[in-house]
């Protein structure tokens, strides 16, 4: 049966449109119609001036066209000093005021475009210039903000140095193009005498802009900014970017009630109405703020390579592709900014078997080490003068500058600020009035030998003896920081030759200003990035005696309220000091025992300020949970670097294997990191849920890289049993990354951890073998065990209350009804939690698919081949060989198949694909589409099939994948059906048959991100960034990126995903699993419930948990409804998966306008998918609320409906 009939509708677009598609992505068609709306006011006033003018023209030059008898001309004689004098005194008038409050308007957003950077207030001086891939989240921001009913403030949050500036920038750029005026703030000026009113600040900076531009001006000489402020806040134009809420009132008499200040100005300015954008780190006021928050989303990797190569250079395009996926720049622009400088300056060539001097070495590096090597070549050319030329500065005095501000960095990151007074470095010098006089003899002695031989030591003993106690409260550390500057600008003034060098910190702070690394201002200095703070800091504590590093190090780890990231990110920069250098060239240790034993106890204070943190029951740090996860990710990042570099110590060189002694020495602490994460990982908590699990997310990552890194040096022990008696390492932790999964309850957090195991390769295979070999018998008899267990305990409930009411009216009526045994002695503890049995067994059909693409080993491949083959079985039990007939679950089916899914989404390159596993997935994904019974798990395969059915142009070609290169889309697809429709009776559900249309498109545009989705969840709550020039070709890692969001969707694929995750969230209830299956088992038909395909109104997405009699399923369902799954779960639900409101806005609209909107190539002319049938009012109201019930805090009317 052709594929339309099935459908029952003709196709949704046209194939030859599809194929032409030029711009991927949902806003870029429309960048230049989306215009600030004015007024309707003004938009009559402007008609009639423009009417009045040419009515006044056409009476002007009425006199010289010929006139007959009567007519009109009588009647223009008699009003001629109207016509004449009056309308043309009116239209003037009209028209002067309108200009001279454009001309106001157009002096002030003059500069917003021409000069963006420089009008932001905190991004002056950053050395970040360019903003790509935020047009997509700019675009969402102001369309969220145009209607003044629907407007509400909007927290965009970011972690240091994820960007947020830089969305600033350009939004402020977009908005002055299309008619708004953006009027950019800098919180941290605010002082304790000034009011947190963001409407007033603005008015502040408009009129003082706008005065100065305009006095200037020959047409208006007057003040007019106050009156300009006033017509364009009518206007509903100003639109307010702040930038930099965690410093507002962070110090002085305002700090006690700075929670409460914030959360009131932020009410204000949404009862106003005011336009209102702050960008603003993670901290303690945002939570139960009265604002949409939007979360900073990383850039995608096209719009990475886009920025960074933006001239075309094959030989550098495979280059920069590795260090962007290798080393993740894009979760950071600074990192992006130098990729871009360093590879226009040809500082990324890579020169084979060693590096030259200032190049770039990009082999056998993680992810920290390839950062901190792109920190330190960029400062080096900085240094040289290759890159940031246009400062008159010599490469002396550019080298003095930055170890000036690197000392500073390193007393910044002790105190725990980017912000760092002169006088914290000042202080600990002598007095220059009583150093006078002992100048020469200082440098003379720096230079000259003592009796012991050493040189420098004098230098020491005069500075020691002159030296009086420092008057800062954190006396020797910081002196001896001075000491070492003092010491380093010494050796830099004997190479200098006659140019002497001392210090100078205003001077240090304006050189440096000047080259893009801080902000000076008056007595202190301000890091712009804290990245630039932790690298600098890290490249002076290189060259630190270990002694002097505890001393900075130790007090801010044992701080109560624990060390900052900027702290973290230097021990992690420290660590790879040259890690993949660690014998000199004379054949001596690059590293003793000394330097492992201090990496030991970092590694053991981190665990312990991890510890403490965690026991402290203060409630003022709030986001401990997060600090904790990143205390741990830190400690395990740093052991893994001292592992590695003990291996390769010990096996590159004969003589360091008695350095290593026998195994780690007691050093390698990674599997008590492991162990204890494990442990207290339910105990993990905080206020802020949104930002512990984008730090649990973050950690589970950074676990996954040492896992793996410490795997590659596991297999080569295995692979050389030599060598392996230098370093007896222990089997990598996996293990504890699967303990981590079961106990989690975020979904998003769970499925990083199935692709970090999935990743694993042969070290997973061994360390998980136990686990992943039988799950799904030995969860059959857990199971058993427990429902036993659960048996008996309600039996003994039972009987003892029948004895307890024995007699009694209620006693008389249990009589007969059950009657047990009572069970004695002691009740059975079950043998584990029903919900961890069952994520046990879906965490083990997920790694599975994943597991046989990165296995090497043919032994290891068999067996995964051979567990993948007994999961398929459970699907279809009429094959299988042992005679049992027992179904998997309908949850444990579609987890399979999102695992078949992530592996097909590998491209060749990916290290953990290959042929061989390719086609061994197509074959059990065909076979298991034609036994499965879910219309998600249907779905889920034809996406994965429509992925391995794309052209990749470095693939060898398989057995499978030679079966399909004759096959034209249609037929492919038709195929799918055909095998979906074996398992479903012929009938397939309306989602089944629209995923295949959109396969069908992908397969024919080759753009698969545009209809297909690797998650569901993941994809509606991310915007996504755009992707690269489309007509490039790029081989990466993904077909689809995890930094794809739903912008990137054609507007049939947001709508069918979703209603897709609404239907999942409708089934996918129940306090246990067996009570999920059942919810899943009623869904399971192929038709859709009647709330999705008509009135949507009994879901009722605003109800809330406080009141569980409404929201139990089935309570609002209609007469005759055979799902009973109404209403919607209610917020704050256990394990509910929420749409992203922005997602939900952006339905919303589609709904009204249908998607007809100018600029768009190829229309899309449906309001409603084919599967909507209820009035386009309904529907657009549905996803107005469901947007709605993501607001913190609700109205009257909303509190009473849930």
């Amino acid at each position: 049966m052709p594929r339309n009939e099935r459908a029952g509708q003709p196709v949704t677009h046209e194939r030859e449109a599809l194929e032409s598609v030029a711009t991927p992505g949902f806003f870029g068609r429309f960048a230049n119609i989306w215009r600030w709306p004015r007024r309707w006011r003004t938009r009559i006033l402007s008609w009639l001036a423009v009417a009045g003018l040419l009515a006044y023209a056409f009476l002007l030059v009425w006199p010289a066209v010929p006139q007959k008898p009567g007519g009109v001309q009588p009647w223009i004689d008699r009003y001629e000093a109207i016509i004449y004098v009056l309308l043309p005194l009116a239209v003037g008038l009209a028209g002067l005021l309108l200009l001279r409050l454009r001309l106001a308007k157009r002096a002030f957003t003059k500069r917003a475009v021409k000069n963006t950077r420089e009008f932001v207030p905190t991004a002056k001086g950053s050395i970040i210039q360019d903003v790509v891939g935020r047009d997509q989240m700019c675009y969402v921001l102001k369309e969220n903000l145009r209607d003044p009913n629907e407007r509400r403030p909007h927290l965009l949050v970011g972690g240091p140095g994820a960007g947020k500036t830089a969305v600033i920038v350009r939004l402020t750029k977009l908005l002055a193009k299309n008619r708004a005026v953006p009027v950019p703030l800098r919180l941290r000026d605010l002082g304790d005498g000034t009011e947190l009113d963001f409407s007033e600040l603005a008015r502040k900076r408009f009129c003082r802009e706008v005065d100065e531009a305009m006095l200037e001006s020959w047409l208006v000489k007057t003040r007019i900014a106050e009156e300009a402020w006033r017509w364009l806040r009518k206007e509903n134009r100003i639109v307010v970017l702040a930038d930099g809420l965690e410093e507002v009132f962070a110090d002085g008499k305002k700090e006690k009630d700075r929670d409460n200040l914030i959360r009131n100005a932020i009410r204000d300015a949404g009862k106003d109405r005011l336009p209102l954008i702050i960008a603003t780190r993670p901290h303690a006021p945002l939570e139960s703020v009265e604002a949409a928050v939007v979360e900073l989303e990383p850039l995608s990797e096209e719009a990475a390579l886009a920025y960074v190569q933006q001239h075309y250079d094959p030989e550098e395009e495979h280059r920069l592709d590795w260090v962007v996926e290798r080393g993740r720049v894009t979760d950071m622009p600074l990192y992006l900014r130098i990729t871009k400088e360093l590879s226009r300056k040809r500082m990324l060539q890579h020169v084979l078997g060693r590096t030259a001097k200032g190049k770039l070495d990009t082999r056998s590096v993680d992810r920290p080490a390839l950062r901190r090597r792109l920190m330190k070549t960029w400062v080096d050319a900085v240094i040289e003068g290759e890159i940031q030329e246009k400062p008159a500065l010599t490469r002396f005095e550019r080298e003095a500058a930055i170890l000036q501000v690197s000392a500073l960095a390193c007393i910044g990151l002790r105190l725990d600020t980017v912000e760092v007074p002169f006088g914290e470095l000042d202080t600990a010098l002598p007095d220059n009035r009583e150093t006078e006089g002992v100048d020469m003899a200082v440098a003379q002695f720096a230079t000259t030998d003592t009796p012991g031989g050493e040189a420098g030591r004098g230098w020491d003993a005069l500075l020691s003896f002159h030296h009086r106690p420092p008057r800062t409260d954190h006396g020797q550390t910081h002196w001896s920081i001075a000491q070492r500057l003092s010491r380093k600008l010494d050796e830099l003034s004997g190479r200098a030759g006659p140019d002497h060098f001392g210090i100078d910190l205003p001077l240090a702070a304006i050189w440096a200003e000047q080259l893009g690394l801080v902000e000076a201002h008056g007595e202190r200095v301000r890091f712009q990035h804290s990245l630039m703070q932790a690298y600098l800091g890290a490249r002076f504590m290189e060259d630190l005696p270990k002694e002097d590093v505890g001393q900075i190090v130790s007090p801010a780890i044992r701080n109560s309220t624990g060390p900052g990231p900027e702290l973290l990110t230097a021990l992690v920069f420290l660590s790879r000091n040259d890690l993949d250098a660690t014998i000199q060239r004379d054949g001596q240790h690059a590293r003793t025992d000394d330097d492992a034993q201090s990496e030991a106890k970092l590694v053991k204070e981190l665990q312990r300020a991890a510890q403490d943190l965690m026991g402290n029951g203060n409630r003022s740090d709030r986001r401990k949970g997060e600090k904790v996860l990143d205390l741990y990710g830190t400690a395990l990042e740093i052991d893994a670097a001292h592992v590695v570099r003990r291996h390769r110590q010990a096996n590159s060189h004969p003589a360091t294997r008695t350095l290593a002694g026998s195994g780690c020495g007691g050093l390698c602490l990674h599997h008590e990191l492991a162990a204890e994460l494990a442990k207290k990982w339910r105990e993990i908590r905080s206020d802020d849920t949104k930002g512990l699990e984008e730090a649990k997310l973050q950690l589970v990552h950074r676990f996954g890289e040492v896992l793996r890194s410490l795997g590659e040096q596991w297999e080569a022990d295995r692979s050389h049993p030599d060598n392996a008696v230098s370093v007896n390492l222990h089997l990598p932790a996996y293990e504890r990354l699967r303990e981590i999964g079961l106990q989690e309850e975020s979904y998003r957090v769970r499925i990083a951890i199935v692709e970090e195991l999935g990743a694993g390769g042969d070290t997973a295979h061994v360390a998980l073998y136990d686990e992943l070999k039988d799950p799904w018998t030995r969860y059959k008899i857990r199971q058993q065990d427990t429902e036993d267990i659960e048996i008996r305990e309600a039996d003994r409930v039972v009987a003892q209350e029948r004895v307890a009411t024995k007699g009694t009216a209620a006693g008389a009526r249990r009589e007969g009804v059950r009657k047990v045994p009572v069970t004695k002695g002691p009740p059975r503890q079950p043998p584990g939690n029903a919900w961890d049995l069952w994520r046990e067994v879906v965490l083990a059909a997920q790694v599975t698919p994943l597991l046989l693409g990165s296995v090497a080993q043919s032994e290891h491949r068999e067996n995964v081949k051979r567990w993948l083959h007994s999961w398929c079985e459970g699907i279809n039990p009429d094959r299988r060989e042992d005679g049992h007939r027992d179904r998997l679950p309908l949850s444990v089916e579609r987890a399979l198949a999102r695992g078949f899914k992530a592996a097909a989404n590998r491209r060749v390159r990916h290290p953990a694909s290959s042929t061989e596993a390719r086609d061994i997935l197509i074959g059990q994904a065909e076979q298991m589409l034609r036994c499965a019974r879910s219309w998600f798990t249907q779905l889920t395969l034809i996406h994965a099939l429509t992925l391995w059915a794309l052209p990749d142009e470095e693939v060898a070609t398989g057995d499978n994948t030679a079966q399909w290169q004759d096959k034209s889309p249609r037929n492919r697809v038709d195929q799918w059906l055909d095998l979906a429709s074996i398992g479903s009776a012929g009938r397939l559900h309306p989602f089944v048959l629209e995923a295949a249309n959109l396969a069908e498109s992908a397969l024919r545009t080759r753009k698969p991100e545009q209809f297909i989705w690797i998650d569901e969840v993941g994809v509606v709550n991310r915007i996504g960034s755009a992707t690269g020039d489309p007509t490039r070709h790029r081989i990466h890692s993904l077909w689809i990126p995890p930094s794809t969001g739903w912008s990137a969707l054609r507007p049939e694929a947001q709508q069918l995903v979703g209603d897709v995750l609404l239907l999942l969230n409708l089934s996918e209830r129940g306090e246990t699993p067996r009570e999920r299956d059942r919810y899943l088992e009623r869904v399971n038909q192929p038709e859709l419930p009647p709330c999705l395909d008509g009135d949507r109104r009994p879901l009722d997405p605003l109800l809330s948990v406080a009141k569980q009699g409404p929201s139990r399923p089935g309570s609002r369902c209609v007469d005759g409804c055979s799902f009973e799954l109404c209403p919607y779960p209610p917020r704050g639900a256990r394990d509910l998966r929420e749409l992203g409101e922005a997602f939900c806005r952006r339905q919303a609209t589609a709904v009204s306008s249908g998607f007809r909107e100018r600029g768009w190539r190829h229309p899309f002319r449906r309001h409603r998918a084919p599967w909507q049938h209820t009035k386009r009012r309904d529907l657009r109201q549905f996803w107005n609320d469901m947007a709605a019930r993501m607001h913190t805090h609700t109205g009257p009317d909303d509190a009473a409906e849930g």
